[in-house]
């Protein structure tokens, strides 16, 4: 078990500090609950942070920020940060995601030197294999988190127009090289058609898209999950103004309601569940055609997927009383792209197939 969260709130942070060391440290507390199932925290490697926009003013009329005296469990204090990392996201005190934003750009120019590096005229990588790299490795590197991170693509300038915020416009000149790297094109070619001419979403697009997707997997979680009930709630109370929270933004952003949507419960059993099937595996040739033989079954089937002369395949024979009734085979391809695990497989599901 990893990456746990505990938020307290109050009206100041010497009161969320004590709140969350009582949390801690009373009956039926995170330490007792901890001892209770043999599991150990290190406490050297908690963080803490004090959300808050508000500012106080200090000395020289200067404004600061308001900070607690720390949470204090045995003989260490956790005192407060400007950033912390959680679930792989810097999550900082003012929710302004600047240091991630930071981390998602040097993530991208990171990428783009290396593909600076494979791309070379005479021996480098393809095109399309640089592009194809870009978009599953680039990408969600870039981009991940997005549904939280990038809520606000956009910003109003003085004069009403909207224009792109600093995060989207540096992201696009990282899409920008990768796609000048794909082309091979003019450094003075426009964004728009480098995008076109790589095969690549213009990067707001691109944005939209991660979003949306993260959107449609919210709503299709179970009623077991702990996101369900806000998920229900956000969809149901129409769009505020002010103080819009991110579920809020992606439900009515995209015009999604989780009711609407196909939810696949997830299936649970116990350890000690018995699934009813019975598995044998003999020693020899001889024993399990002998097996076979005397089974009396009415339909059998016979299964199998190898490696021949380079290639991956997967066949299935289907028996009626002892009788060859029917048989069918597939070629999946060359090794270089296939397994034998996953002809295996496919032998299963040319047996459903045949049934």
């Amino acid at each position: 078990m990893d990456d746990l969260a505990a938020l307290v709130w109050g009206r100041t942070f010497e009161e969320v500090h004590l709140r969350m060391e009582q949390l801690m440290k009373k009956t039926g507390g995170v330490i007792e609950w901890a001892d209770l199932h043999n599991c150990s925290f290190g406490t050297d490697k908690f963080k803490l942070i004090d959300a808050t926009r508000r500012r106080e003013k200090g000395q020289g009329g200067r404004s600061t920020k308001p900070r607690g005296p720390g949470v204090s469990l045995g003989s260490h204090t956790i005192k407060s940060e400007v950033t912390a990392r959680f679930l792989g996201v810097l999550v900082d005190e003012e929710l302004r995601w600047k240091q991630q934003h930071a981390l998602m750009v040097r993530h991208g120019q990171t990428w783009v030197t290396q593909f600076r590096r494979v791309a070379k005229i005479a021996e480098g990588m393809t095109a399309q294999h640089i592009r194809q790299l870009y978009k599953s490795k680039a990408v969600p590197r870039m981009l991940y988190g997005a549904c939280v991170m990038l809520a606000t693509q956009t910003r109003p300038r003085k004069d009403g127009k909207l224009v792109k915020s600093s995060i989207v416009s540096k992201l696009t000149s990282i899409q920008r090289k990768a796609a000048l790297i794909i082309t091979g094109a003019l450094s003075t070619t426009a964004t728009d058609l480098l995008d076109l001419h790589a095969g690549l979403l213009p990067l707001p697009l691109e944005i939209k898209r991660h979003r949306h997707r993260d959107a449609a997997r919210l709503c299709t979680l179970p009623d077991t999950h702990p996101l369900s009930q806000q998920l229900q709630r956000a969809a149901k109370h129409p769009r505020m103004t002010r103080h819009i929270s991110l579920l809020h933004d992606l439900l009515h952003g995209f015009g999604l309601k989780p009711s609407q949507l196909e939810t696949r419960k997830p299936v649970r059993f116990n350890a000690q569940w018995d699934p009813g099937l019975e598995t044998y595996i003999w020693g020899d040739e001889d024993t399990a055609v002998e097996a076979c033989d005397t089974d009396d079954a009415d339909l059998q089937f016979f299964t199998d997927g190898s490696g021949y002369k380079g290639g991956i395949g997967a066949s299935a024979v289907m028996y009626w009383d002892g009788e060859e009734i029917d048989a069918i085979r597939y070629r999946l391809g060359s090794n270089l792209h296939h397994e034998v695990y996953e002809g295996e497989c496919v032998g299963l599901i040319l047996a459903l197939h045949l049934l």
